[in-house]
């Protein structure tokens, strides 16, 4: 069980919501490993499973907001499409012509021409190289899979996940090949951040604060290739040295990107100008008759604040020394 600090003290009724994880481990007595977990670092995946009691990361209950908040849109999508969506859809103005062929989590043998099935939150599993794989996807529409991301505007900008997507969404394609037909995945993606004034005035930032992207899913082939080589990789890895573990990459530790900051003079504690590449820093030394000092800070480390190894991986102490991590 996950344990939580309360630092800012919230208070009972909120600090419970917070803390309430509604995942539950589906194969608790086998080898399993979810589409999710095959996306997670290997290194936090194997530490991950040496836990003992006492050794959880008492992580800020602060941190968990985003992660909460994601499963309370979940299961609000799940709850709509279960026990409200004729009178939602009737709402829409949708005719009733096509409300009639809309059909909610279906046995997919019972479905004719021109039927519409919709299937939310359908767990299913399968068995490779000796381990089971599952996974529980968010909606497949008319035989397409499509994923509810929330997120901020910069996620959606740089598409940094956009490869984790599509393997999510090509896992969950290989475990459902009843159901999902079609070779492209659909992101819907919800921004916490939107501003409507921003949107407004620039014409390249998203203009709703939801919106959805499609991508082209990998092969079934390609897939499997993938989900093998994973267990693969943890089976090779499962009992070797936490010190031999691959480390975490900038994008599994939710890197910030480094910057460059120009300082007048070596000894001042606060820059005058940052920059995002060396090369902007550099012209703007010249520009000052190269009177001054470019420092380089690396970008700041944010994965390691919520990942439940904390405690018994070494990875993260050579950042909180150099002071990348803070904690």
């Amino acid at each position: 069980m996950r344990t939580y600090a309360n630092p800012a003290n919230i208070e009972l009724p909120i600090a419970v919501f917070l803390a309430h994880d509604s995942y539950q481990q589906a194969f608790p007595n086998q080898e399993s490993y979810s589409i999710s977990t095959l996306l997670k670092p290997i290194r936090q995946t194997v530490l991950a499973s040496r836990i003992k009691p006492g050794q959880e990361n008492l992580a800020d209950i602060r941190l968990m907001l985003a992660s909460r908040l994601g499963q309370a849109i979940h299961l609000g999508l799940e709850t709509a499409w279960n026990t409200g969506h004729k009178e939602a859809l009737e709402a829409l103005g949708v005719p009733q012509s096509v409300r009639d062929r809309i059909k909610v989590n279906p046995d997919p043998s019972t479905l004719k021409p021109g039927d519409l099935p919709i299937y939310t939150e359908r767990r299913s599993s399968k068995e490779v190289m000796g381990a089971i794989i599952h996974g529980q996807f968010d909606i497949v529409w008319q035989g397409e899979v499509q994923d509810l991301k929330t997120t901020s505007t910069f996620m959606v900008s740089s598409q940094a996940n956009a490869d984790k997507y599509i393997k999510q969404g090509s896992g969950y394609r290989y475990l459902n090949p009843d159901i999902v037909t079609k070779d492209t995945l659909t992101i819907h993606y919800i921004i916490k951040d939107w501003s409507a004034i921003r949107a407004l005035g620039d014409s390249f930032y998203p203009q709703s604060p939801v919106l959805s992207k499609q991508y082209p899913l990998m092969s079934i082939p390609e897939t499997e290739a993938w989900i093998r080589s994973q267990v693969a990789m943890l089976r090779h890895h499962w009992n070797a040295p936490e010190p031999s573990l691959p480390p975490c990459s900038d994008e599994d530790l939710w890197r910030t990107e480094t910057q460059y900051k120009y300082f007048s003079k070596a000894t001042n504690t606060r820059s005058s100008k940052n920059f995002d590449t060396l090369a902007e820093a550099q012209l703007h030394l010249i520009e000052k008759g190269n009177v001054g000092v470019i420092k380089e800070v690396p970008g700041e480390i944010r994965a390691c604040k919520t990942c439940p190894c904390f405690s018994i991986c070494t990875q993260k102490d050579a950042y909180l020394i150099s002071g990348e991590l803070k904690v």
